[in-house]
Protein backbone atom coordinates (compact mmCIF):
# COMPACT_ATOMS: atom_id res chain seq x y z
CA UNK A 1 0.00 0.00 0.00
CA UNK A 2 1.66 3.62 -0.87
CA UNK A 3 1.83 6.40 1.49
CA UNK A 4 2.83 10.22 1.30
CA UNK A 5 5.63 10.95 3.43
CA UNK A 6 7.85 14.56 3.81
CA UNK A 7 11.41 14.10 2.27
CA UNK A 8 13.09 15.84 4.59
CA UNK A 9 11.80 18.44 7.73
CA UNK A 10 10.06 21.82 6.78
CA UNK A 11 9.02 24.97 8.69
CA UNK A 12 6.56 27.44 8.47
CA UNK A 13 5.35 30.03 11.08
CA UNK A 14 1.68 32.52 10.96
CA UNK A 15 0.52 34.41 13.71
CA UNK A 16 -2.87 34.88 15.10
CA UNK A 17 -3.71 38.04 17.29
CA UNK A 18 0.21 38.53 18.16
CA UNK A 19 0.76 34.65 18.81
CA UNK A 20 3.28 32.83 16.94
CA UNK A 21 2.64 29.71 15.89
CA UNK A 22 5.58 27.67 14.33
CA UNK A 23 4.73 24.55 12.24
CA UNK A 24 7.65 22.01 12.00
CA UNK A 25 6.84 18.75 9.60
CA UNK A 26 9.44 16.10 9.93
CA UNK A 27 10.10 12.40 8.82
CA UNK A 28 10.24 9.97 11.30
CA UNK A 29 10.17 6.25 11.57
CA UNK A 30 9.97 5.02 14.98
CA UNK A 31 7.93 7.03 18.41
CA UNK A 32 12.03 7.41 19.56
CA UNK A 33 12.47 9.43 16.18
CA UNK A 34 9.43 11.13 16.87
CA UNK A 35 10.19 11.78 20.60
CA UNK A 36 13.87 13.30 19.99
CA UNK A 37 11.80 15.77 17.29
CA UNK A 38 9.81 17.05 20.38
CA UNK A 39 12.71 17.42 22.43
CA UNK A 40 14.35 19.51 19.64
CA UNK A 41 12.17 21.51 19.35
CA UNK A 42 11.57 22.23 22.85
CA UNK A 43 15.47 23.03 23.04
CA UNK A 44 15.24 25.34 19.45
CA UNK A 45 12.04 26.98 20.40
CA UNK A 46 12.77 27.89 24.19
CA UNK A 47 10.61 30.13 26.27
CA UNK A 48 7.42 29.27 23.94
CA UNK A 49 4.11 28.50 26.15
CA UNK A 50 2.97 25.13 24.04
CA UNK A 51 4.24 22.93 22.04
CA UNK A 52 1.55 20.62 20.40
CA UNK A 53 1.88 18.00 17.97
CA UNK A 54 0.14 14.88 16.33
CA UNK A 55 2.34 11.56 14.71
CA UNK A 56 1.34 8.88 12.43
CA UNK A 57 3.64 5.92 12.07
CA UNK A 58 2.86 3.07 9.94
CA UNK A 59 4.80 0.61 12.11
CA UNK A 60 2.40 -0.44 14.75
CA UNK A 61 -0.51 1.82 13.12
CA UNK A 62 0.58 4.60 15.66
CA UNK A 63 -1.38 7.48 15.88
CA UNK A 64 -0.63 10.11 18.70
CA UNK A 65 -1.77 13.80 19.58
CA UNK A 66 -0.96 16.56 22.48
CA UNK A 67 -2.92 19.65 23.23
CA UNK A 68 0.24 20.44 25.25
CA UNK A 69 -2.20 22.37 27.59
CA UNK A 70 -4.54 23.81 25.02
CA UNK A 71 -8.42 23.38 25.85
CA UNK A 72 -8.56 19.75 24.44
CA UNK A 73 -9.61 19.46 20.76
CA UNK A 74 -7.90 22.73 19.94
CA UNK A 75 -4.47 21.46 18.86
CA UNK A 76 -3.11 18.15 18.40
CA UNK A 77 -6.49 16.66 17.60
CA UNK A 78 -7.06 18.84 14.92
CA UNK A 79 -4.00 18.59 13.50
CA UNK A 80 -3.66 14.24 13.45
CA UNK A 81 -7.10 15.07 11.52
CA UNK A 82 -5.23 17.44 8.87
CA UNK A 83 -2.10 14.70 8.25
CA UNK A 84 -4.75 11.55 7.85
CA UNK A 85 -6.54 14.14 5.05
CA UNK A 86 -3.45 14.46 3.32
CA UNK A 87 -2.73 11.11 3.85
CA UNK A 88 0.69 11.58 5.45
CA UNK A 89 2.43 8.71 7.32
CA UNK A 90 5.59 8.50 9.30
CA UNK A 91 5.74 12.30 10.11
CA UNK A 92 5.66 13.93 12.81
CA UNK A 93 3.74 17.38 12.77
CA UNK A 94 4.56 19.93 16.37
CA UNK A 95 3.50 23.71 16.52
CA UNK A 96 5.75 25.96 18.58
CA UNK A 97 3.34 28.77 20.68
CA UNK A 98 4.59 31.66 21.54
CA UNK A 99 1.56 33.38 23.34
CA UNK A 100 0.67 37.23 21.88
CA UNK A 101 -1.18 37.66 25.39
CA UNK A 102 -4.51 37.66 23.70
CA UNK A 103 -6.98 34.52 23.84
CA UNK A 104 -8.27 33.60 20.55
CA UNK A 105 -11.10 30.82 21.64
CA UNK A 106 -11.76 27.40 20.22
CA UNK A 107 -12.12 28.25 16.83
CA UNK A 108 -9.41 30.32 16.52
CA UNK A 109 -7.14 27.97 18.00
CA UNK A 110 -8.59 25.29 15.77
CA UNK A 111 -7.77 27.41 13.36
CA UNK A 112 -4.14 28.78 14.13
CA UNK A 113 -3.42 25.05 15.12
CA UNK A 114 -4.58 23.47 11.64
CA UNK A 115 -2.98 26.75 9.50
CA UNK A 116 0.55 26.25 10.98
CA UNK A 117 0.66 22.55 10.34
CA UNK A 118 -1.01 23.01 6.83
CA UNK A 119 1.72 25.74 6.17
CA UNK A 120 4.67 23.48 7.12
CA UNK A 121 2.74 20.63 4.73
CA UNK A 122 2.83 23.19 1.99
CA UNK A 123 6.66 23.75 2.96
CA UNK A 124 7.76 20.16 2.43
CA UNK A 125 8.58 18.16 -0.81
CA UNK A 126 6.12 15.50 -0.22
CA UNK A 127 6.71 12.25 -2.19
CA UNK A 128 4.48 9.01 -2.89
CA UNK A 129 6.44 5.75 -1.23
CA UNK A 130 5.61 2.54 -2.94
CA UNK A 131 6.74 -0.76 -2.53
CA UNK A 132 10.28 -0.98 -4.64
CA UNK A 133 12.65 -3.17 -5.68
CA UNK A 134 16.16 -2.16 -6.01
CA UNK A 135 17.58 -4.38 -8.68
CA UNK A 136 20.65 -5.49 -10.61
CA UNK A 137 21.20 -5.72 -14.35
CA UNK A 138 24.92 -7.56 -16.27
CA UNK A 139 24.59 -7.28 -20.17
CA UNK A 140 27.49 -7.39 -22.57
CA UNK A 141 27.91 -3.51 -23.98
CA UNK A 142 26.05 -4.51 -26.94
CA UNK A 143 22.67 -5.04 -25.08
CA UNK A 144 23.14 -1.83 -23.09
CA UNK A 145 21.00 0.24 -25.68
CA UNK A 146 18.06 -2.56 -25.57
CA UNK A 147 17.79 -2.46 -22.00
CA UNK A 148 18.38 1.65 -21.78
CA UNK A 149 15.65 1.20 -24.55
CA UNK A 150 13.13 -0.93 -22.07
CA UNK A 151 13.65 0.89 -18.90
CA UNK A 152 11.68 4.35 -19.39
CA UNK A 153 8.41 2.67 -19.92
CA UNK A 154 8.88 1.31 -16.33
CA UNK A 155 9.59 4.74 -15.19
CA UNK A 156 12.70 3.63 -13.79
CA UNK A 157 15.29 5.00 -11.49
CA UNK A 158 18.41 4.81 -12.21
CA UNK A 159 20.80 4.37 -9.63
CA UNK A 160 24.70 3.75 -10.80
CA UNK A 161 25.78 2.74 -14.45
CA UNK A 162 29.37 1.11 -14.29
CA UNK A 163 31.35 0.48 -17.76
CA UNK A 164 33.98 -2.03 -17.03
CA UNK A 165 34.48 -5.69 -18.02
CA UNK A 166 30.81 -5.50 -18.75
CA UNK A 167 28.00 -3.06 -18.14
CA UNK A 168 26.51 -2.63 -14.99
CA UNK A 169 23.17 -1.06 -14.27
CA UNK A 170 21.62 -0.61 -10.49
CA UNK A 171 18.19 1.32 -10.79
CA UNK A 172 15.02 1.31 -8.57
CA UNK A 173 11.75 -0.36 -9.94
CA UNK A 174 7.96 -0.93 -8.67
CA UNK A 175 7.83 -4.35 -7.30
CA UNK A 176 4.90 -5.13 -9.67
CA UNK A 177 6.95 -4.43 -12.56
CA UNK A 178 9.73 -6.13 -11.73
CA UNK A 179 8.43 -9.72 -13.43
CA UNK A 180 7.60 -7.89 -16.69
CA UNK A 181 10.74 -5.90 -17.05
CA UNK A 182 12.87 -9.15 -16.25
CA UNK A 183 11.06 -10.91 -19.19
CA UNK A 184 11.37 -8.60 -21.25
CA UNK A 185 14.86 -7.99 -21.27
CA UNK A 186 15.19 -11.59 -21.31
CA UNK A 187 13.12 -12.15 -24.11
CA UNK A 188 15.23 -9.07 -26.37
CA UNK A 189 18.51 -10.35 -25.08
CA UNK A 190 17.88 -13.72 -25.71
CA UNK A 191 18.85 -14.30 -21.96
CA UNK A 192 22.06 -12.76 -22.24
CA UNK A 193 20.83 -9.52 -19.81
CA UNK A 194 21.09 -10.98 -15.99
CA UNK A 195 18.67 -9.19 -13.66
CA UNK A 196 17.58 -9.84 -9.90
CA UNK A 197 16.38 -7.77 -7.33
CA UNK A 198 19.01 -6.83 -4.59
CA UNK A 199 16.73 -5.52 -2.26
CA UNK A 200 12.65 -4.82 -1.32
CA UNK A 201 11.98 -1.15 0.05
CA UNK A 202 9.53 1.35 0.20
CA UNK A 203 10.95 4.25 -2.03
CA UNK A 204 9.67 6.99 -4.25
CA UNK A 205 9.43 6.74 -8.17
CA UNK A 206 7.02 9.37 -8.97
CA UNK A 207 8.82 12.81 -9.06
CA UNK A 208 8.28 15.46 -5.96
CA UNK A 209 4.57 16.75 -5.89
CA UNK A 210 6.17 20.30 -5.63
Amino acid sequence: MEYRTALEEATDEIVEKKSRFIGRLVPVKSWEEAEAVLDDTRSKYKGARHYAYACILRGNNIKRFSDDGEPQGTAGAPMLELLERENLSDVIAVVTRYFGGTLLGVGGLIRAYSGSTKAAIEAARIVTMEPCAEILMQMDYNMYGRAAYALPKYETKILEESFESEVRVRALIREKDFDTLKNELTDVSSGTIKTEIIEKRFDFIKKLEK
